[in-house]
């Protein structure tokens, strides 16, 4: 991401990073063969490099952009950080990029909160639960026979269900090329604020379950199969740690039930959800595509404000991929306290 940071000290800024990615070594990780294999190897004592360099004049658009390319996964470091100060105007950018193998949504928070704390001066203590420590854990847990009660559980919610595809337009765009949407919708989210209440559900589940009786009508399947995501940090040793462990898991949904009210509808799928968050430890996406042939083919996601997403809309700062995770993926953000926005992406 590139961010423009206004009224920070650039060197200050610098050297706060530096310590932000020294608290969590985990960054470090390299690949390297071992035993014929592809394993993660620590990289705890490698200098932190955090570049400072000096711009003549403000970044035109698509500047950070350009500073995205792929990683060499056994030779490069998985982290770039620079920290970009504009001569004339003393305008200060920072700019990070991480290979999504050691970094998820949940990591961006926790570094930019400790990237804060070490610019005011905090020392960071360094982890002490790593996403090495989890990966040693998961092995055991994958292990064990909670594990198979989660799989006897997933093969019973996916039983008979292929997953939805959304129709193919028979107008194409530029073959091979992401393209993306998003609009606001002035829904008052007092109003779903106030349905959800009453009905004992949550806006999450409002609008995933709003979704799936939009692709019903779309598709006029008997089952509406999607994936949606959770971050998989399940528990308290992993709040503030670095590391990929977001969880794509499966959501069904059964239609053509006309007499039911909406509001049941909801609560039911907010039941299978909470379901699914218990098992979702023991359960891996590689097993469900492997066994019981799910596909990432539409994503949904809920998040609370905008987050990554706030500098969207700025020509300097935007960075994106080029490539969709999946055909078709929705984000709702509750953006403000009047306002829904919907991003949506598609191949």
């Amino acid at each position: 991401s590139g961010q423009r940071l206004d009224g920070v000290d650039a060197l200050l800024l610098r050297n706060a990073v530096e310590a932000a990615i020294s608290a969590h070594p985990y960054l470090k990780t390299r690949l390297t063969m071992a035993d014929g294999d592809v394993r993660q190897q620590p990289h705890a004592d490698e200098p932190t490099v955090v570049e400072l360099m000096t711009l003549d004049e403000t970044p035109k658009p698509g500047f950070f952009q350009d500073k995205v390319r792929p990683f060499n996964l056994f030779n490069d470091q998985l982290y770039r950080a620079a920290v970009y100060q504009v001569k004339n105007s003393g305008a200060v950018y920072l700019f990070l990029d991480f290979h999504h193998m050691v970094f998820d949504g949940v990591s961006a928070t926790v570094l930019m909160t400790d990237i804060r704390r070490a610019y005011q001066g905090e020392t960071l203590s360094p982890e002490t639960y790593t996403a090495y420590d989890r990966a040693l854990d998961e092995e055991q847990i994958l292990q064990s026979e909670r594990c198979q009660e989660a799989r006897n559980y997933f093969d019973q919610l996916l039983a008979g269900a292929d997953t939805t595809v959304y129709p193919r337009s028979e107008s194409i765009e530029e073959k091979g090329e992401k393209s993306c949407m998003s609009c606001t919708i002035n829904m008052p989210r007092t109003d779903v604020h106030a349905f959800c209440q009453k009905h004992g559900v949550t806006e999450n589940n409002f609008m995933m379950t709003a979704l799936m009786e939009t692709l019903y009508r779309v598709t006029r399947e008997e089952q509406i199969v999607i994936t949606t995501v959770d971050n998989g940090r399940t528990n308290n040793d992993m709040q503030d740690i670095m590391g990929m462990f977001v969880q794509t898991l499966p959501v069904v949904y059964q239609t053509g039930q006309s007499d039911m009210p909406f509001s049941k509808a909801v609560y039911e799928q907010q039941i299978q959800n909470l379901k699914i968050q218990e098992e979702r430890e023991y359960c891996t996406f590689t097993h469900l595509v492997e066994h019981n042939g799910l596909r990432a083919e539409i994503m949904y996601d809920y998040a609370e404000g905008m987050g990554n997403y706030a500098s969207i809309d700025d020509p300097v700062c935007k960075v994106a991929l080029d490539t969709v995770k999946c055909p078709v993926s929705l984000t709702v953000f509750a953006k403000t306290a009047d306002q829904y926005m919907l991003y949506v992406e598609y191949d």
